[in-house]
């Protein structure tokens, strides 16, 4: 679940799905994870990029960003998602983005190179 204090449907299943106030909010899962990685582990977050950017705050309380992908819908338009790496060493941020489709609709070579593996008509 990853959208936060935004309009929520009303039924439950989707609701708790995608809702991380209600069933799994930020500080939460900060919490737990701090608790559960290892010195040498990683974990990674996709969010929308407003929830990205209060995760990223929050995660800093506990975490080092290795990692920003930063996602754009289509060529033309502003990010709407964002892909954080997150471990307990600091290291030198690496920070790409990845746009899925191109401005006529097909999709970006560089979603095609990334997701091929988990898809047949690629």
């Amino acid at each position: 679940p990853f959208y936060a204090a935004s309009l929520k449907p009303a039924d439950d299943k989707k609701r708790q799905s995608k809702h991380c106030d209600d069933t799994l909010p930020f500080a939460d899962l900060l919490l737990s994870t701090n608790q559960l990685l290892t010195a040498a582990g990683r974990f990674y977050v996709i969010l929308p990029t407003i929830e990205g950017t209060v995760f990223e705050e929050m995660a800093s309380a506990y975490f080092h960003l290795n990692e920003k992908i930063t996602i754009f819908p289509v060529a033309n338009k502003p990010p709407h998602r964002v892909i954080l790496g997150f471990s307990k060493k600091e290291n030198i941020v690496k920070r790409t983005q990845l746009t899925i489709r191109n401005a006529n609709g097909t999709f970006h070579p560089e979603y095609i190179a990334a997701t091929q593996a988990f898809y047949i008509n690629f």
